[in-house]
């Protein structure tokens, strides 16, 4: 087995076990006029963009305190 063969199945075998992915739909017209715009002069790519305001929002909101945990 080749490097990149070793190399990709660590990287699949990582964002399998590491990572938690999460879809999102917008209206096509609030995307193309709103947000996208939006995240274009933010400079960064997309999923940067959404996971710094998720960041931001759980930050401003103090929802990373347990006593917020509905669980």
């Amino acid at each position: 087995m080749s490097y990149d063969e070793i190399a990709k199945r660590a990287a699949l075998k990582y964002k399998k076990n590491k990572q938690h992915p999460v879809s999102l739909a917008y209206k096509q017209d609030e995307w193309n006029t709103r947000i996208h715009p939006a995240i274009e002069r933010s400079g960064m790519p997309t999923a940067t963009f959404i996971k710094k305001a998720i960041d931001e929002k759980i930050e401003r909101d103090g929802l990373d305190r347990a006593e917020h945990s509905d669980r």
